[in-house]
């Protein structure tokens, strides 16, 4: 049959409707308005009465083309206000825009030109919907136009991070391909901006309740000291170091299904530069690996494999590591601020451990290395000099004036070799041999306590 309603106007439960439709099987033609305030008592009615608190008032238009099993809403406008003590900094206005279209023969949908803004958001997408009486699969494109994360948090009443750095988080976007369905995501082409950094690569997700990840991010540079809080000055103890050692998420990790891919051009964690990293993460009943796990630091490169097994009750770790020509000097200034030291380093670490907390795992470390470093210079003591009042005292038996020795200067050394015992934290050595000009020195003993971070 055919329906024809030239003129639309009704009123009730808080909402105006006024509009005209001419419809028969063949074509559907018209426009609707629908304008809205006060809508608690109706909102309520329909189980949303959450919505209704907030919901201040809403404006809908639409033009309205197609036929019975293919209808167009096309433009879609819609405009509404939200506001009350849940919606922080409010009113806040949300406008909606887009093409949409149905076709209930084929059970398919789409939302063309689709824009939402609101909360200092902008976004903008496109969707295409199918097998909607079946599974419902989708795919489309989506962006966020650049925005003040920082501010969008607070415009939420949220938490901002307490990063060591304020001016980041200040600007954030997204843009990526999607597809999916009820149980499944894919994010294709993605490309996020962070501030400084830019990220780019493929992310998927299959099955909601048990996820299945998959990933193959990079990114071009980030500065990771910017995001971690502010460093604390009171020095940790043993004491403090056990009250905040942190467990293990134990059934997390053993829940874990990932297999992944991340590349970092430019990347700094405390302070120490690395470049070229890439981690290759595989996460499975239990059981993670990073393998393989590069990076090129110092002029030198960085290369290991790590495991943690977390299948019984006790997590186990195992760690292989190699550094080659490592440029001492800067390393430790840029670690410690202050470098006594210069060379070129090779160090190997074959490690094990067990523990379900990260103290727990440091402080139970074993296992086996060796290290050398070549043509180098000790400061702040020059070893010849020394040896050479040594002696002089000794000839005149000045034994007293052995106190007043001066150490000042330099020592440049041909190389320094040794191999390392790690056993429950502690790093010996029995075997430590100095060759330099002239001279060459012998040790042994304690190099490191891992458990209170004391070098010897």
């Amino acid at each position: 049959g055919k329906v024809d309603i030239s003129k639309l106007n009704a009123n009730a439960l808080g909402l105006n409707v006024n509009g005209n439709l001419v419809s028969n099987k063949q074509s559907m033609d018209g426009q609707l308005s629908i304008k809205g305030k006060q809508l608690k008592g109706l909102l309520a009615a329909l189980d949303q009465a959450d919505l209704g608190e907030v919901l201040k008032s809403i404006d809908i238009d639409m033009v309205i083309k197609g036929n019975q099993d293919d209808m167009q809403l096309s433009p879609l406008n819609l405009n509404a206000t939200l506001s009350g003590k849940q919606i922080p900094n409010s009113p806040v206005s949300l406008v909606l825009t887009g093409d949409t279209r149905a076709n209930l023969k084929q059970q398919t949908a789409s939302i063309k030109n689709l824009s939402v803004k609101g909360l200092g958001l902008d976004l903008k997408g496109n969707i295409d919907i199918s097998d909607m009486d079946k599974e419902v699969n989708f795919k489309g494109d989506m962006s966020v136009a650049p925005f003040d994360l920082r501010s969008f948090l607070k415009q939420l009443n949220q938490p901002v991070p307490n990063t060591a750095d304020k001016k980041v988080l200040k600007k954030f976007s997204l843009a990526s391909e999607l597809s999916g369905s009820k149980n499944s995501l894919k994010l294709n082409k993605l490309n996020v901006l962070l501030d400084d950094s830019e990220l780019r690569g493929d992310l998927s997700v299959n099955n909601f309740a048990k996820p299945v990840i998959a990933f193959g991010i990079g990114i071009d540079k980030i500065n990771v000291d910017r995001y971690l809080p502010p460093a604390t000055k009171t020095k940790a103890t043993p004491e403090t170091a056990a009250a905040g050692a942190a467990e293990l998420p134990l059934d997390m990790l053993r829940g874990l299904n990932i297999n992944g891919d991340l590349l970092i051009g430019d990347f700094v964690y405390s302070n120490l530069k690395m470049k070229e990293v890439k981690l290759s993460l595989k996460a499975k009943d239990g059981k993670l690996q990073f393998d393989p796990a590069k990076a090129q630091l110092y002029e030198g490169r960085y290369s290991g494999n790590i495991t943690l097994d977390a299948t019984g009750k006790t997590p186990k770790l195992n760690m292989k590591t190699q550094f080659e020509d490592i440029l001492v000097e800067p390393l430790f200034n840029d670690l410690t601020g202050n470098a006594t030291l210069t060379g070129k380093g090779n160090i190997g670490l074959n490690l094990t451990s067990t523990g379900a907390d990260v103290n727990t795992l440091r402080n139970s470390l074993g296992g086996q290395g060796e290290l050398s470093l070549v043509d180098g210079i000790f400061k702040g003591i020059d070893i010849p000099k020394m040896l050479r009042q040594v002696e002089i005292k000794i000839e005149n038996k000045d034994i007293t004036g052995l106190k007043n020795i001066d150490k000042e200067g330099e020592t440049p050394f041909d190389s320094v070799t040794g191999t390392l015992q790690i056993n429950s934290g502690v790093v010996m050595n029995e075997d430590l041999a100095l060759l330099a000009p002239g001279f060459e020195v012998a040790g042994k003993g304690m190099v490191m306590n891992l458990s209170d971070e004391t070098w010897k």
